[in-house]
């Protein structure tokens, strides 16, 4: 049975929304490089938003029905 602290230890290492947060962050640099900013500013924070929002999921997913249960 894990516990709580391993519980958010593991959704701190979520490999999906790591990979979200450094996928949309290349994106960013890439437009930026090539000249387009605001673009580049929205979808990097479009990306770190949806990072968060999956990694919360994944939260509240595995950690809350830990203690729920």
């Amino acid at each position: 049975m894990m516990t709580f602290d391993e519980c958010v230890r593991l959704t701190y290492l979520d490999w999906e929304s790591w990979l979200i947060l450094f996928v949309s962050l290349a994106i960013s640099l890439g437009l930026w490089k090539i000249g387009k900013t605001v673009l580049a500013i929205v979808i990097g924070c479009f990306g770190l938003l949806f990072a968060g929002s999956w990694a919360y999921s994944f939260y509240v997913l595995t950690c809350v029905e830990l203690i729920g249960l």
